[in-house]
Order: structure tokens, then C-alpha cells, then sequence
């Protein structure tokens, strides 16, 4: 799960702040760290030390295939436990299609040859404060808009698997879920889109520089989320793929995206409970 909290307005909620004042904190905070980003010439993508030679195109589409059809199986499974929509069918789709994950994740830890992680603190920090303000502002503004079109409701928040923390009284189940939403998700999606998806599109449209497969995972990333996400969350996360993408070859490591995203997950979870503070 990925998807951006959004008030009323788009923007993220923080007590004792408005809409507004959010809005523009995070514009000013996103065009800040944007502008030192570039600056300091962060923004290459060289494809040394990137990808690994074990993991190879073909390789990498059986292991995404692998964990495409297993997590399937593992959510058809699930949903037929519990009443359709409800927080316990939401777990156990959640835990039975991570579950039947685990050996593909198992596999690409064991094939794949690390080369030398790299400054994986720092790249986490500095992809953070960079594209998560970005992804945030770019879905904030966008969802006034569509709102104010007709395009998309206006409803507080992006995504609809936010909307049960909401509705269910914190507990043991929540608590599961949001581990399961945190390290669960994170984990499994950024081996699927960082780990093989990321390297096998490098290798064919790479060339010297990643960008060109980074938008063309960003691109399918933020595809997947269509339905449960709004279409201004869906353009936030396009843009915040691209920094797990750039936190990716920056670092050498799949950990980095998985921390960044596992943090963005929760960041969005804390903002729907500050909106009852």
C-alpha cells in the first residue's frame, strides 16, 4: 500500500495548522530541498555499480512473474475470509499474499550478487526530505484541481485502505495492519519494482543513465495503485517511485527504497490519527 494522506485540500494534515498553511509548509520545504538537490548535482543516475550480473532480464521477469501469480492466489485466498471491505479480510489478504512472497524474496536475496552497498543512511535521508515533500505538494495541488473539475471526490485522504484506520478502533488488528501496510508492503513492492523490475527495464532502456527506466517503472508503480488510490495520489506516487528508483542506484542496496518507502507508509498512517487530534 502507497498512496499520499491528503486534507481537504489536498495537503497533508497537521494539527493545529490549516489546509493552507500545510500546503505551502510542504511547497516551501519540497522547493527548498528540490533546489539544494540539484545544486550539489545529486540528480545523475549513472549506471555504475548498479545493477547486479546475476540478475539477469529473464531472470527477473520469472521472479516478478513468480511474485505476481503467488500474491494473487494469496489474496484470492484471503478474500474470502471476513465481510468484503472489512479490516479483517483486508489482513488476511495482506498476510496470506506476503506469505506465499516470502520464497521469491528468499530466492532474490540468495541469487543476487550484491555488489557493495553504499552511504545507505545518507542516500535514505536525503531521497526522503527530497521527493517525499515533491510527491506530497505535486498531490496535494493536483487533487484541488481535480476536485475542483469533478475528476476525483474530495475526500480527506488518497488512498481507501487509509480510510479503515478511520473506522476501526485502535487495537491489536490495526497494529497488524499497519506492520503489515509499513514493513509488509515495503518490502514486497520495492523487491518487485527496485529489486527486478528497476534492473531489467535498466538493462534494456538504461543506456549510461537510469532515468529512462526509472520513468518507465514509476510509471507502472503508480498504474498498479489505480482503484484503491485517488488520481492526485497516483501522480504523487509516480514522482516519489522516482526517488525510491534514484535511492536504488545511489546506495547499491533495495534497502534504502524499502526504508524510504516503509517511512512514507507510516508518515501518511500518523496523519490520518493527528486528524482526530
Amino acid at each position: 500500500m502507497s498512496s499520499t494522506a491528503q486534507g481537504s485540500g489536498g495537503a497533508p494534515v497537521v494539527e493545529g495548522a490549516s489546509i493552507e498553511f500545510s500546503l505551502i509548509a510542504v511547497t516551501i520545504l519540497s522547493l527548498v530541498t528540490g533546489i539544494l538537490f540539484i545544486s550539489q548535482g545529486q540528480c545523475k543516475l549513472e549506471q555504475r555499480g548498479y545493477l547486479e550480473p546475476s540478475i539477469t532480464p529473464t531472470l527477473s521477469v520469472m521472479l516478478l512473474a513468480a511474485m505476481f501469480i503467488l500474491g494473487s492466489i494469496g489474496a484470492f485466498i484471503g478474500q474470502n475470509e471476513g465481510e468484503a471491505g472489512s479490516l479483517t479480510q483486508l489482513l488476511w489478504m495482506y498476510t496470506i499474499s506476503f506469505a506465499a512472497q516470502l520464497p521469491v524474496i528468499f530466492a532474490f536475496k540468495i541469487l543476487r550478487k550484491c555488489n557493495e552497498s553504499r552511504h545507505i543512511l545518507v542516500t535514505t535521508i536525503v531521497t526522503f526530505a527530497v521527493f517525499v515533500p515533491l510527491a506530497h505538494t505535486i498531490a496535494g495541488f493536483l487533487h484541488v484541481i481535480f476536485v475542483s473539475i469533478g475528476l476525483e471526490a474530495n475526500e480527506p485522504l488518497g488512498h481507501s485502505t487509509l480510510n479503515l484506520f478511520t473506522q476501526e478502533t485502535f487495537g491489536l488488528p490495526i497494529i497488524a495492519l499497519i506492520l503489515l501496510v509499513t514493513i509488509g508492503a515495503a518490502t514486497i513492492e520495492e523487491v518487485m519494482f527496485r529489486g527486478l523490475l528497476f534492473p531489467a527495464l535498466a538493462s534494456v532502456i538504461g543506456g549510461r543513465s537510469m532515468w529512462k527506466a526509472s520513468i518507465a517503472t514509476s510509471i507502472i508503480f503508480a498504474l498498479i495503485h489505480i482503484g484503491p488510490a485517488q488520481p492526485s495520489a497516483i501522480a504523487g506516487l509516480f514522482f516519489l517511485s522516482l526517488g525510491l528508483c534514484y535511492a536504488r542506484v545511489k546506495s547499491g542496496s533495495v534497502l534504502s527504497p524499502i526504508l524510504i518507502h516503509a517511512l512514507f507508509n507510516a508518515m501518511n498512517i500518523a496523519f490520518v490519527y493527528s486528524m482526530d487530534l
